[in-house]
């Protein structure tokens, strides 16, 4: 769920409907733009925070929603993640974009942290789904260029993004190709959505 208000808010569906659920006070101006379960005690969203912006995620653990630290990588002047997609407690993948380019970033059961990715030809670059497939099998799709993206400075033109062909995955796994753009969607995969709020 996306909420562009200075109270991020998330609901919760129970058999008498959506219930609101509590969730912690955060800088003005946050978003959030996915959302993964692992289960039902262990639910991950991610946006981004603040006029910088600077990334965001927050954990539900059945009972409440608690703000987690993300790095942002560094020298970056803005960073927000698009889409997040979990495996298990210990295998979150989250991305997104930077001043640096594409973002991905990987929690491993205790913190966050900033994964290496390829250089994209041109420079800029914007990752906006993903979806985990097996702790060797990730898949995140985007576009390249300085297409307009969420944190991203308005370019002189909107239209400058191009279809991103490649899949950037966890370090020490093989980069391969795909045409792909939008959602990542795998019959075997673990539910996720990205920033546009489809399942993935």
């Amino acid at each position: 769920m996306t909420q562009g208000l200075d109270q991020l808010e998330s609901r919760q569906l129970l058999s008498s409907g959506f219930q609101v659920v509590a969730s912690p006070t955060i800088t003005a101006g946050s978003t959030l733009n996915a959302v993964s379960a692992v289960s039902p005690t262990d639910v991950w969203a991610v946006g981004d925070q603040g006029s910088g912006p600077t990334t965001l995620a927050e954990n539900f653990n059945g009972t409440s929603w608690s703000a987690v630290a993300t790095p942002n990588p560094a020298g970056a002047t803005f960073a927000a993640l698009n889409g997040v997609s979990g495996l298990s407690s210990n295998a979150v993948w989250a991305i997104g974009n930077s001043s640096s380019g594409p973002l991905v970033e990987f929690f491993n059961g205790t913190s966050w942290s900033v994964q290496t990715t390829p250089t994209i030809s041109g420079g800029g670059g914007t990752l906006n789904a993903v979806t985990a497939i097996s702790p060797t099998d990730v898949w995140a799709v985007g576009n390249t260029g300085t297409g307009e993206e969420r944190g991203q400075p308005k370019p002189a033109s909107s239209d400058s993004g191009v279809v991103l062909n490649g899949a950037i995955v966890p370090p020490t796994v093989a980069t391969t190709t795909a045409a792909v753009m939008g959602t990542v969607e795998s019959p075997s995969s673990t539910p996720g959505t990205n920033k546009n709020g489809l399942t993935s």
